[in-house]
């Protein structure tokens, strides 16, 4: 299906509706910490992790809070204490299903996807869940397992007529086994109740592609092109339904980063650099094996941009998102954070287009911090100076990034 990683067909949707864990049900136990459930909820991670520690000292064996501290990690981005968390609420409570979804949800963010089945199979065997079992089937979708994802998909759905993951990958796997016409319906099926999810409109029209259905494709092309500027680099004007051939962009994907690879042996960066664009707008990442070669034209992006002598220019089409951040940004003082939402939706989309761009991390790590999320922060701001190590501000780029693992390192404010 769709999306691995967070950028991968343009549409910049895939996962995004499918699996991330921002958008999961955790199995937040409200009725025994409904004030870290709240907090995690207004985006006050550090509150939450603040109160979650207090709730610990004074009742250091229920497993609630250290499921609902492992919510608040994971929700800042630390992975790792958020699996450490989860894995201490096991220890208490080891017969509670839900712990060990939630483990296996972070886990799967985490790409460890092995571990995430084995923990997927563990709450299964305590507890027969939708969600569970369609993120196990979407786990075998990526590795390409049709028939078993389609399996899973097929009993969470007889639990939950609704989920949502396992509606849709139920095309995705059929399109997989090539039978176009049972992918239509199960899109037929799945785009009426989700008409503003990008992503399943975009399978649609693949799946029309696939049956030559080319009238039918085209106004879905029109729609994925105004929800993402990102497929204008490869897929304007008469050329919109190519967007739908997924072997074709997958063999010119993989053909720029081998014409990448021999420019780049011979030290030609801008050679290099124009094949891992064209790359880069062709890219999908549906299997696992897609998101391999996704990673690798992102990251030869990244490390091929400070060769240039002469650096490109952003595209029109993205600029937009630098001015509407700005003005987001400008809104902040309303209440919710949501300016800064804003202006963050706004960089990352500006990064679909350009992952090359140095500012754009820059901001966004700024913005992040603002927010406390202080490991993502990191991570942008380590991009910012791999993309620009000579900038006048790298200096002052590189204490901020020690300035907020201390904040990481610290613990939060009682």
């Amino acid at each position: 299906m769709i999306k691995i990683l967070g950028a991968a067909l343009g549409v910049g949707l895939f996962l995004a509706s499918r699996g991330q864990a921002a958008s999961l049900p955790y199995g937040i136990h409200r009725s025994a910490a409904d004030q870290e459930y709240l907090l995690i909820q207004q985006g006050h991670f550090d509150e939450a992790i603040a109160t979650c520690n207090q709730l610990i000292q004074s009742n250091p064996d229920y497993y609630g809070h250290y499921a609902l501290r492992g919510l608040a990690h994971l929700k800042k981005g630390e992975y790792d204490e958020a699996v450490a968390d989860y894995s201490h609420a096991i220890g208490i409570e080891p017969g509670n299903w839900q712990l060990y979804a939630d483990r296996g949800y972070v886990l799967k963010d985490q790409r460890s996807f092995e571990k995430a089945m084995a923990d997927f199979d563990k709450a299964l065997s305590l507890h027969e869940d939708a969600t569970v079992r369609a993120h196990r089937g979407l786990i075998l979708e990526w590795k390409t397992r049709y028939e078993e994802a389609l399996a899973d998909y097929d009993k969470a759905l007889k639990d939950n007529a609704s989920q949502e993951i396992a509606l849709a990958g139920r095309g995705d796997c059929f399109l997989g086994l090539k039978r176009y016409a049972e992918a239509l319906a199960a899109y037929d099926r799945y785009v009426p109740q989700h008409p503003d999810n990008m992503a399943g409109l975009f399978m649609q029209g693949v799946a029309y592609y696939d049956l030559g259905q080319l009238d039918q494709a085209r106004p879905i092309a029109k729609r994925i092109l105004e929800s993402d500027p990102r497929e204008e680099i490869s897929f304007d004007g008469d050329r919109m339904v190519g967007m739908f051939d997924l072997d074709k962009r997958r063999a010119a994907a993989r053909e720029a980063l081998e014409s990448a690879r021999k420019n780049g042996a011979g030290e030609n960066w801008s050679a290099t650099f124009n094949d891992l664009e064209r790359g880069w707008g062709q890219a999908i990442a549906f299997t696992l094996d897609d998101g391999a070669v996704l990673d690798e034209i992102r990251r030869g992006l990244i490390r091929v941009y400070p060769k240039l002598d002469s650096k490109p220019g952003l595209p029109e089409s993205a600029r937009r998102y630098i001015v509407q951040a700005k003005v987001y940004i400008k809104e902040q003082n309303e209440p919710g954070w949501t300016g800064y939402q804003k202006a963050l939706e706004c960089y990352n989309k500006l990064l679909e287009m350009a992952p090359w761009y140095p500012s754009a991390y820059y901001n966004a790590a700024l913005i992040r911090a603002e927010l406390k999320h202080y490991a993502w922060a990191v991570k942008d701001m380590k991009t910012y100076l791999e993309l620009a190590p000579g900038a006048p501000d790298a200096r002052a780029a590189q204490d901020k990034i020690y300035e907020w693992e201390a904040d990481i390192a610290a613990p939060p404010a009682k």
